[in-house]
């Protein structure tokens, strides 16, 4: 029997002799998502050289957590010449690796000479039901060997003391539950890096914004967005400039304050915030005019909520008279082809009805494209579809099912926000105008007179066939 078998053999009997429910992580339960093989230079940092999901394997569905893990180097490069610093990371943010100001900087390891590894213990982390996504990044060294190579790995589990938990020295990674390892084998990376010592610094500097993401909203007339600046390659950041344009405006770039040393922390005052949806660029230099250019982000600013829907008062709602002379039946003829027209349903498919595709097109107005171009409206609440018939019929029957706010409301919004998209607002400060949401541009759109909400309709239809159509429940009023 090996020395290998023996451990985990005596590993095993010790958890159970000491009353612990273990169930021992095995290499299978890693994801291992592999970092990019690269060339590293001189003093980067965030640069990848691990990216791993350790699961969660308590069968209760409840949180464990991370107190241990260690890392080794499969490849040739030394701690302090072209490994100086080894950082871990959990995944914040977007789904990825971002690093500086995005992730969540769990620590910097410490390096054991006696074992060759890295270790960071007292993590208190918890690993969520679905796993712990980490990154291990390094920062390079300020004179590398070329060609030496980076190629990490969590190691195989090594617990010298067989208590369970993370001793100097133990090898792996140790949860709080017990259920440590990999007990199998090692998680190593795939790729491969290289070092090469670069005689210029040709590096761009990073810069993010740290306290505010792609989407968020804002509702005060005034907002700092503070930021992050450090240069790749060893040098500095020398300016960042900050652009905030609005829809259909230029690009401007403006000075942002520095808050730390040479724009290691940064800010910029965004006063007199009117509201409407805003794309925020960042740019930085470094003191051998390396620069960068960040991704855009949107902020939307709007400054109300809106009231409790209530559904427009009958009287409220109904047609200016002068509108109501433009229909060629009387009222009550409409209201009997309304009824007629909401029970009627175009499609003749037997087909199961399709949940996903109905949450992508709620909202939408839809045309049957294979038929004769037939209208529907999917409710965004009800998730059916209404069908729309004549020009006078979608008026009323969109005008029945529409949410009643206030005009204060419905007027402060060039981009409407996600909760009202795809719904009809009816305008009760304003004789029960209708404007109906459109749930791809975010904007609005005056239904006006039946013909008017008609070419609406129309103009904004996405078409749609006969089978897909009979996947979205048929709704009546």
């Amino acid at each position: 029997m090996s020395k290998k078998t023996i451990f985990i053999f005596g590993l095993v009997l010790v958890f159970f002799l000491m009353g612990f429910n273990v169930r021992a992580i095995n290499v299978v339960d890693f994801t291992n998502h592999d970092a990019p093989s690269s060339t590293f230079y001189n003093r980067e940092f965030d640069k990848l050289v691990l990216d791993v999901t350790i699961p969660n394997q308590k069968t209760d569905g409840t949180e464990d957590v991370l107190n241990a893990i260690t890392f080794m180097n499969n490849g040739t490069a030394r701690d302090m010449y072209e490994i100086a610093k080894v950082v871990v990371w959990s995944d914040a943010g977007d789904v990825g690796f971002q690093g500086l100001g995005i992730d969540n900087e769990l620590g910097e390891t410490r390096w054991d000479g006696l074992t060759s590894s890295w270790y960071l213990s007292d993590l208190n982390q918890n690993i969520p039901a679905e796993g712990l996504r980490i990154f291990v990044s390094i920062e390079t060294g300020s004179s590398p060997t070329n060609n030496r190579g980076v190629q990490f790995k969590i190691p195989q589990m090594e617990d010298i003391n067989q208590n369970g938990e993370f001793d100097l020295g133990d090898q792996g990674v140790y949860v709080a539950s017990k259920n440590n390892g990999p007990i199998d084998g090692a998680i190593i990376n795939s790729g491969i890096q290289s070092f090469r010592n670069a005689t210029y610094d040709a590096l761009n500097p990073k810069v993010v914004v740290t306290n505010a993401t792609d989407g968020m909203e804002i509702t005060d007339n005034s907002f700092t967005i503070q930021g992050l600046c450090r240069d790749q390659g060893g040098s500095t950041c020398s300016w960042v400039k900050i652009s905030v344009e609005s829809e259909n405006g230029a690009v401007v770039w403006q000075e942002v304050t520095s808050t730390g040393s040479n724009y290691e922390t940064w800010e910029y005052n965004w006063t007199n915030i009117l509201d409407g949806q805003y794309d925020i660029k960042v740019k930085a230099s470094d003191w051998n005019n390396n620069q960068v250019e960040n991704s855009e982000i949107t902020i939307i600013k709007s400054t109300l909520q809106p009231e409790e829907p209530v559904q427009e008062p009958e009287e409220e709602i109904d047609e200016p008279e002068e509108e109501a002379e433009d229909q060629d039946e009387p009222e009550e003829e409409a209201e009997e082809e309304i009824s007629e027209f909401t029970q009627q349903d175009t499609v003749d498919f037997d087909v199961e009805l399709d949940s996903t595709l109905t949450q992508r097109l709620k909202g939408r107005i839809l045309l049957q494209v294979e038929s004769k171009g037939e209208a529907y409206y999917i409710h965004p609440d009800q998730l059916k579809r209404f069908y729309l018939g004549r020009p006078a019929d979608a008026f009323a029957i969109m005008r029945e099912l529409g949410l009643g706010a206030k005009h204060e409301f419905i007027t402060s919004y060039t981009y409407y926000p996600d909760y009202v998209l795809g719904n009809i607002l009816i305008d009760v400060d304003d004789e029960g105008r209708a404007y109906y949401i459109n749930p791809v541009d975010k904007k609005a759109y005056y239904l006006g007179r039946p013909s008017d909400a008609f070419d609406v309709m129309r103009e904004l239809g996405l078409g749609i066939t006969d089978e897909n159509l009979a996947k979205i429940e048929f709704g009546t009023l």
